[in-house]
């Protein structure tokens, strides 16, 4: 059976992507919102919207401002949104790409019990300055990642 197909709208605000809508019986709804950092170089935060009106997460990130990245890539907090993922994922936007080193993630939404804080750490670069591994802490419902927790990823740049 096929499924409905959804239809996206994308808004930008001084050439920044600052929201993304859907369409739903012929009404745009609030899809995202995007909110950068004072460089205009980062997203500070996204805010997902249920498509009922409805606030349903909101996920905000820590830089270090001191070290620029040629490349990154975490896993994202996408509060169950796979389209957002998708963007991020296959680098389609490049304003989604920051320009510093990603440091952590705090996500808050009222569909999951607890809030959720992300902890990225023992970063390593290749020659060209692209992440290739972290550790990943993660914490929930007011649990703080600490020190030696977390997983292990390594990054294949191709």
């Amino acid at each position: 059976r096929d499924e409905p197909k959804q239809k996206f709208t994308f808004f930008y605000n001084t050439g920044k992507l600052s929201e993304i809508k859907t369409e739903e019986n012929g009404v745009l709804r609030t899809y995202a919102k995007v909110e950068y950092d004072n460089t205009g170089k980062n997203v500070r935060s996204v805010t997902f919207d249920d498509n009922n009106g409805v606030n349903n997460g909101k996920v905000t990130y820590a830089y270090d401002y001191s070290k620029k990245v040629a490349a990154q890539y975490v896993p994202d907090d996408e509060v169950g949104h796979h389209f957002w993922a998708f963007l991020k994922y296959l680098n389609i936007l490049e304003e989604l790409k920051p320009e510093n080193l990603l440091t952590g993630s705090f996500l808050r939404t009222e569909h999951v019990p607890g809030d959720q804080t992300r902890v990225y750490s023992e970063h390593r670069f290749d020659s060209k300055g692209r992440l290739i591994s972290f550790r990943l802490a993660e914490g929930w419902g007011g649990y703080t990642p600490q020190p030696g927790d977390g997983t292990d990823w390594d990054i294949t740049w191709k």
